[in-house]
């Protein structure tokens, strides 16, 4: 390895970090917004979901993932 991918491993990092606590940050606040745990959490995932489409980092979206996200949207659709 060269040293700027010493470098780069620390940032690398430090934004995967920031990005997972982002979107636990987003989760936990949207529960007491939405009065239900279950909504906070479906918010989460489909922020999760959205956050790596726009980034264009589609396929490191596991299709468990994409299950449940679609199950969540059909949630919002037929329920609410």
């Amino acid at each position: 390895m060269k040293s700027k991918d010493y470098a780069k491993t620390g940032t690398y990092y430090l934004v995967g970090n920031l990005f997972n606590k982002g979107i636990a940050f987003l989760t936990i606040i949207m529960m007491p917004f939405a009065y239900s745990i279950a909504d906070g959490i479906a918010f989460g995932v489909l922020s999760y979901i959205g956050v790596k489409a726009f980034s264009g980092k589609v396929k490191e979206i596991s299709i468990p993932t994409w299950i449940i996200g679609v199950v969540f949207v059909l949630k919002f659709i037929l329920i609410h």
